[in-house]
């Protein structure tokens, strides 16, 4: 569950894929936004618009305009069920994290993976179990994870222009 930044609409989604829009004001649907084809994991809502986020446990990302009810990207790339998202604080980019211990940076405008972050041969690059939780601070992204750590990671932009997640330091101890 979710309230846009005004707080006139509310977002709820259930295990049945589907995601209600509704306004607070009087209780009345607004609309239903469909598109994945299993559980919701979360939803979140841009900062400065009537625009939603929604994970879901087919290991992909919708986006949608809630007032038009109009699919606005479909964010796929995870393997795993994607457990949290948000949008950046500048709300340029999209974070995700997954179940199958990956966070990605997206480009909503045209759905492409700017960063990917992940530990695919198990060598201690980043987590090593299902991430549960993400929250964004200018160019800071900190990810916790079942594996009992936090890794924070600073998101740059390389010398050849391409962006780049660099891990900063890792919480452990939990």
């Amino acid at each position: 569950v979710a309230f846009n930044a005004t707080g006139t609409l509310v977002a709820t989604a259930g295990m049945d894929g589907v995601v209600k829009i509704w306004s607070s004001s009087d209780g009345k649907l607004v609309s239903n936004l469909e598109g994945p084809g299993e559980d919701i994991t979360f939803v979140q809502w841009h900062s400065k618009g009537d625009v939603l986020l929604a994970g879901s446990s087919d290991a992909s990302v919708w986006m949608w305009n809630a007032q038009s009810g109009s699919c606005m990207a479909v964010l796929s790339g995870h393997s795993e069920s994607v457990t949290c998202g948000m949008f950046s604080q500048d709300g340029k980019t999209v974070i995700t994290a997954s179940q199958d211990g990956s966070a990605r940076v997206w480009n909503p405008k045209d759905s492409s993976c700017l960063i990917s972050m992940s530990d695919p041969k198990g060598i201690g690059t980043f987590h090593a179990g299902p991430i549960t939780s993400i929250d964004s601070k200018g160019d800071l992204i900190l990810t916790g994870s079942e594996d009992a750590t936090a890794i924070l990671t600073a998101i740059a932009t390389s010398a050849g222009g391409a962006p780049t997640g660099k891990v900063v330091a890792t919480y452990r101890n939990h």
